[in-house]
């Protein structure tokens, strides 16, 4: 393995407990558990996100927005959209059932500050 890189160790019992209390999609990391978790590897780690389609990516920018939790998200969407960033329900390209999901999104939608870590293909997204 490349010098720099981790690999989870699912016997320490902090990675596996953070990893299976963050699988439930009801439950969202704070910056404090994660900064709790970074602290258990060496300083010099790589911190990567998700690629564009597939691999991983470095962080090349971060940033703290108003986020709304989406309802209904489609599977190839996220989670959480910024606020600014939700479709107008009244676009002509929404389905009905999407116009519905963007109403109830605008209703319901929990609104939390978030910090956003963004890769380098992100804006592709």
């Amino acid at each position: 393995m490349p010098t720099g890189f981790i690999r989870l160790n699912l016997t320490d019992p902090l990675t596996r407990a953070s990893l299976l209390a963050h699988n439930d999609d009801d439950i969202n990391m704070t910056a404090a558990e994660l900064i709790a978790i970074l602290q258990t590897y060496p300083a010099d780690s790589m911190v990567l996100v998700e690629g564009y389609e597939t691999g991983w990516d470095a962080i090349h920018d971060t940033a703290s927005a108003v986020v709304v939790e989406v309802v209904e998200p489609a599977e190839h969407d996220g989670q959480f959209q910024k606020e600014g960033d939700l479709p107008d329900p009244d676009a002509f390209y929404l389905s009905e059932q999407a116009k519905r999901n963007v109403m109830k999104t605008l209703m319901k939608g929990k609104r939390s500050r978030a910090v956003l870590l963004t890769g380098r293909r992100g804006h592709l997204r």
